[in-house]
């Protein structure tokens, strides 16, 4: 993964970005530094329960109905939660 995002993150006006795989094996959580690269956080809060039901139903919903500002307002919330709850810089 850092290869493939070096430059295109290094170029970026942000100083970190999170990659939490909710689809796969793995129960990962990915963070990213300026100047300090990819960290792999395995030590997580109970991410079998991410990405929670009540999350999903609510973004399938917002789909369905064509509102894009719910369904970026919804992963907005739910990245929030999978930062504050497993991401230690």
């Amino acid at each position: 993964m850092g290869q493939a995002t070096y430059r295109l993150l290094q170029g970026s006006k942000y100083d970190c970005c999170f990659f939490l795989p909710i689809l796969g094996v793995e129960q990962a959580f990915y963070g990213w530094e300026r100047n300090r690269g990819w960290k792999k956080s395995v030590k997580l809060n109970d991410l079998r329960e991410a990405p929670r039901a009540v999350y999903v139903n609510n973004l399938h919903r917002a789909v369905a109905a064509g509102d894009w500002q719910e369904v970026e307002r919804l992963c907005d919330e739910e990245c929030k939660i999978a930062v504050s709850e497993n991401w230690e810089p």
